[in-house]
């Protein structure tokens, strides 16, 4: 046995001292439970230099005989001799102890004591890591002192001192003849007046009691105030028992900042249950054994640490948000379509993984992605990609560069990589490029948080950037974050399948105004929804900074909706497709709104890309923008639209979709001004034939029909029929109007070709065997109308 001096307590010669200390190993082995570190909103912070709570001596009234328990939660920081944590001196002189839990640092333990006119005995064991919560408890009977940590018995003294019946105070921080008070922070401080027994201080010591359990006298949840704010209202300390026994701040309790102050409490820990409840944002999250959102749910902490071998798993279709930083020491997954955000600028711990599937592609198709982690190696991402097919964005030429060694080079936090799918894969058909594939997309490394900023790059360039955090964000507030007054606010999303001809854009465009797509939605191609995913890369434009931004502001779920931060504002869009047989896909999205000129502006207005020959765009200072913001609506707007094709041949003009006013049934007139026809998009499509070739003054959007051009089905004459040669045949398209016969003729009059019953709209002359020369081609109508037209075979 240990036998420790109390060298603080000054003890009357008139005494006879008798004392007794029991200090507990097992086989040379102290014995110590594990701690499952728990949780409460907040705790009361002590300075250690002259804070301490005194309780009201008529909690004495309530103890009756030798049954007493006192238990709490106590995270030691600074060290004094004998620091005494909760204990009464039944008359402050230095040898009338009561009933005390004091820390003493010598040898580095906890220690219970009782006492009776300078006769006291105690019981000890060695004191965890400072700065670590822990659980301390003791009873008393009458016939033994027992010292619970974390929820364990870890000593016990045989004793039969009676607890005197004199009144005194009872001091949380300090001994009451005023010497080492405590620094640190306590959580759920219990006093009773009967002897808990150890299933029961193993039961409830990681819980919350009722506040009307029998035998408590006294309950000191420290939850009141905000943790680390402004408290200098509170007054006392607020007893949640029955007895009302409210505590009074002694000393200098500032109540403000992050010392003698409330202050974040213990974390809430997850074994099997939340052991004070399910976390928020004010409380710290330890995850202790396996954790799904699906199964258990989604939560919200201060803080979230993953014990070594234990597992947390955001499950597809969930988000948790955490205030601060986020330490794994087990499993930490993000699976994919899931979201973990953050709102502080801190410093995460430990390796995690992030999951994100790509769109369903063939084998030859690309992906532009960015890593929502750290040190992420390109080629352990996507290690069946040729090594050849990694790229880099190069901003001078507008090209994409391999990168030289994939095996050797990391993911740049913020940076855009486009890379090819898989060479091979096991799905059937995958590997004969005629079955997609959605890539599984696997990150592993420390988590990105925080403010994360690409600097020294050439304003007005292009620049490929992307998503770096394990959550989506929003494309508004990216927009907001980056925007120039004088360029720039449109991001570009590869959407391209590879190995086609050139005749759409690879990128769908996004801004304020909308999104426009570069491939049809029904050929694979994505719309986006207002939000930037994990793991997605983008090509925008550099602000006048030469920086681009992202922070913690802009991480949202995928919940998230685009242009939808102002319930009354105002937006009527049209989105107008461009097509042709051969699979040419254009989209221009023209809108109406608050905020928007008929001139450029930076934000609402989307440049086209111009990485493809065919193309519907309107236009802005003799300018292509595949994406055009204008003033509230007016139906006496006028909307000039820029029109170019790689082929000679048939096109089509259609409405996609629409929203706000003209989802309502406001016309919306296509106007031709080389046949002068004017067609309703809201009631059909407009098919015209057209050279090979860039026509900017083509075409007009309009609102109001005008008597001065031609209704759509009723045209038919020599500017309604397109005559025009593709691979080595003359087609013929009569718009609306059905051909009933087409003759040929050559200069002289000879009749070359006729054909009958043609009972189309279109048709080609195959055989057709004139060698080139001008010809005369008179088309007959199904109501006899007669046409004719010159054209070179």
């Amino acid at each position: 046995m240990k036998i420790k001096n109390y060298s603080k307590m000054k003890i009357s010669k008139t005494f006879c001292l008798h004392r007794t200390t029991v200090f507990i190993f097992l086989l040379g082995v102290f014995l110590f439970p594990n701690a499952t570190v728990n949780a409460q909103n907040n705790a009361l912070h002590f300075d250690g230099t002259n804070d301490y709570v005194e309780i009201p001596s008529s909690i004495n009234n309530q103890i009756l005989g030798n049954n007493v328990t006192v238990e709490g939660w106590f995270n030691i920081e600074s060290i004094g001799d004998q620091v005494e944590l909760i204990g009464e001196w039944y008359d402050g002189s230095d040898s009338d102890i009561k009933f005390a839990i004091y820390y003493n640092q010598g040898d580095n333990s906890i220690y219970s004591i009782i006492g009776n006119g300078g006769i006291y005995q105690q019981v000890g064991a060695a004191m965890p890591t400072l700065n670590t919560w822990v659980h301390i408890a003791s009873t008393y009977d009458g016939a033994n002192l027992r010292l619970y940590y974390n929820g364990l018995e870890v000593g016990v003294l045989p004793t039969s001192i009676s607890l005197p019946t004199v009144n005194g105070l009872w001091v949380l921080g300090k001994r009451t003849d005023g010497a080492e008070t405590f620094g640190g922070k306590m959580d759920e401080v219990r006093i009773w007046n009967t002897t808990r027994s150890a299933a029961e201080i193993l039961a409830n010591y990681k819980n919350q009691v009722p506040d009307n359990s029998a035998g408590l006298i006294a309950y000191y949840k420290m939850n009141q105030g905000v943790a680390e704010a402004n408290n200098t209202s509170i007054v006392s300390l607020t007893d949640s028992s029955t007895s009302n026994l409210n505590g009074t701040f002694q000393g200098s309790f500032a109540l403000t900042g992050s010392t003698s102050n409330f202050v974040t409490g213990m974390p809430t820990v997850w074994d099997t249950n939340w052991s004070f409840g399910t976390p928020d944002s004010t409380t710290e999250a330890v995850i202790d054994g396996t954790y799904s959102t699906t199964t258990h749910g989604t939560i919200s902490a201060k803080k979230l640490t993953v014990n070594s071998g234990k597992s947390f798993t955001v499950n597809t279709g969930t988000n948790i948000t955490v205030q601060n930083e986020v330490i794994n020491n087990g499993s930490l997954i993000v699976e994919n379509d899931a979201n973990l955000i953050q709102v502080n600028n801190v410093v995460n711990t430990g390796n995690a993984v992030v999951k994100r599937n790509s769109n369903p592609l063939y084998r030859l198709d690309y992906t532009m992605w960015s890593s929502p982690v750290a040190s992420q190696n390109l080629l352990a991402f996507s290690p069946a990609t040729t090594t050849t097919r990694f790229y880099n964005y190069n901003s001078s030429t507008n090209l994409y560069n391999a990168v030289a060694d994939p095996s050797t080079t990391p993911f740049t936090v913020g940076k855009g990589y486009l890379i090819r799918m898989p060479n091979t894969d096991p799905t059937s058909n995958y590997d004969a490029g005629t079955a997609t594939l959605a890539y599984p997309g696997v990150f592993t490394g420390v988590l990105n948080n925080g403010d994360i900023n690409l600097t020294g790059l050439t304003p007005g360039q292009y620049v490929a950037v992307g998503n770096p955090y394990p959550s989506n964000i929003k494309a508004l507030d990216f927009i907001n974050a980056n925007l120039d007054a004088l360029d720039g606010g449109t991001l570009y999303l590869w959407r391209k399948k590879n190995g086609e001809a050139i005749v759409t854009s690879a990128y769908a465009t996004m801004n304020k105004t909308g999104v426009a797509v570069g491939v049809s939605t029904g050929d694979g191609g994505i719309f986006p929804n207002g939000y930037i995913a994990v793991g997605q890369g983008f090509i925008t434009t550099v602000p006048p900074s030469g920086t681009i931004a992202f922070n913690n502001g802009m991480r949202t779920t995928n919940t998230a909706t685009f242009l939808r931060t102002k319930a009354a504002a105002q937006i009527d869009r049209v989105w107008i497709n461009l097509t042709n047989t051969d699979g040419a896909f254009s989209q221009m999205l023209v809108g109406y709104m608050d905020g928007a000129t008929t001139g450029f502006d930076a934000g609402f207005d989307g440049k086209y890309i111009n990485d493809a020959a065919t193309a519907l765009t309107s236009d802005i200072a003799g300018e292509e923008y595949v994406i055009q913001g204008r003033p509230v609506f007016s139906d006496t707007d006028v909307v000039n639209l820029n029109f170019k094709a790689s082929v000679a041949g048939t096109y089509t003009i259609a409405k996609d979709h629409v929203d706000g006013l003209f989802a309502t049934g406001q016309d919306i007139y296509l106007v031709d001004k080389t046949t002068g026809v004017e067609t309703n998009l809201q009631k059909e499509a407009y098919t015209f034939t057209a050279a090979a070739g860039v026509n900017n003054t083509r075409f007009q959007l309009t609102y109001k029909t005008s008597a001065s051009l031609k209704v759509n089905d009723l045209a038919f004459d020599e500017n309604s029929i397109s005559v025009y040669k593709q691979n080595g045949v003359l087609n013929i398209n009569a718009g609306n109007t059905t051909m009933k016969s087409v003759k040929v003729f050559d200069v002289t009059g000879r009749l070359v070709l006729e054909q009958k019953s043609v009972n189309a709209t279109t048709t080609a002359l195959k055989n057709l065997a004139a060698g080139k020369q001008a010809l005369l081609i008179q088309i007959t109508s199904d109501d006899n109308r007669v046409v004719t037209k010159k054209a070179i075979n």
